[in-house]
């Protein structure tokens, strides 16, 4: 999702009320179905767009097919609900999108979550940076493969279920996951019939302009929950960096890591130069979790983290008590989530 979709007022930070507690809220919520899954397994190509490659991986997805025995019985037809998996385990989506769950009985529907490639246990050349992530195979990771994956997914999974070539098929999705939805329906005409994209930030896309911008969004986040709060960051991150060093490898340096690694409380009490960029990473992407989880009410989608985690977090960052040092507050503002992003 993008940060601040999530939020308070009717502005960028928008819960936007009962249609968006309809359609946004409830993909985010915890699925109590989500013990009625399948896990499913299908053979895709590696590359959908080179007609001489024949090379093949294993792709998983997760189906509830508890809901269209009734419609078969009554000689209707049953529509599929098909989730564009995300950038993670198909698990984690699928254990926290309640509004396929609510709907499926209504509808008789089919519920499928298929997992993204290169992501969970769908890797085409195995795990690590010695199979999928290798530089050399790392290419065959992109929105269009992704796109084919599904709509060649689609027809196999209804022969599977028995369902017919005609029943209608509706894509679901979140953030990212909504984008593709999106994209199915616009690319895959023929196959998608409708499209419901939550919280997707279509102009987030790589050479589309947004404003404001991905990092600019996340700030508004913080200062819409307090107005001291991005400065205050801002100090935390230019103390981080005074005291990381990156560029120098010296002994002096080194002790100014260790200082920062005692700071910072990570777990080996030690930080290298060469790590300096991942630390950085980290304390960066836990703002985004932050601003794309903002729920009004604690979830664990992501991480567990409480009602508002971006007003919780802003609180833990003005904790320390010395007014020119922020850099204390790091740890503590990322609190719950930082398994996920370390």
């Amino acid at each position: 999702a993008a940060p601040g979709t999530h939020s308070r007022t009717l502005s960028v930070r928008s819960l936007s009320l009962p249609m968006g507690l309809a359609l946004l809220g409830a993909l985010a919520l915890a699925r109590p179905g989500a013990a009625k899954l399948t896990e499913v397994w299908f053979e895709s190509a590696i590359d959908h767009f080179d007609m001489s490659s024949t090379a093949t991986f294993k792709q998983r997805c997760l189906v509830d097919a508890s809901h269209t025995l009734k419609q078969h019985v009554a000689g209707r037809v049953s529509p599929v609900f098909f989730y564009t998996g995300n950038e993670g385990a198909i698990e984690e989506f699928a254990e926290n999108t309640g509004l396929l769950d609510e709907l499926a009985p209504r509808f008789g529907a089919l519920v499928v979550f298929c997992e993204h490639r290169y992501y969970g246990k769908s890797l085409p050349f195995g795990p690590g940076t010695s199979g999928s992530f290798a530089r050399d195979k790392i290419g065959k990771l992109s929105v269009e493969q992704a796109l084919a994956d599904y709509a060649m997914l689609l027809p196999r999974i209804k022969a599977k279920f028995g369902l017919s070539d005609s029943s209608p098929t509706i894509a679901f999705g979140g953030s990212y996951g909504g984008m593709l939805s999106a994209w199915m329906r616009l690319r895959y005409l023929a196959l998608v019939d409708g499209a419901i994209a939550a919280s997707a930030p279509m102009k987030f896309a790589v050479g589309s302009p947004a404003t404001p911008g991905f990092y600019e969004a996340v700030s508004l986040d913080l200062q819409g929950a307090d107005p001291a709060c991005p400065e205050r960051v801002r100090l935390a991150f230019s103390q981080l960096l005074a005291l990381a060093r990156p560029d120098d490898a010296s002994g002096e340096a080194d002790a100014s890591r260790k200082v920062l690694a005692h700071r910072l409380r990570l777990c080996d009490d030690e930080l290298s130069r060469g790590q300096v960029q991942h630390l950085l990473a980290w304390a960066r992407n836990a703002f985004v979790v932050l601003g794309m989880c903002d729920y009004p009410y604690p979830a664990s989608f992501l991480a567990p983290l409480p009602a508002w985690p971006i007003e919780a977090a802003c609180r833990l960052m003005k904790q320390d008590p010395a007014e020119h040092d922020a850099l204390g507050g790091l740890p503590d503002s990322q609190r719950g989530q930082s398994a996920r992003t370390v």
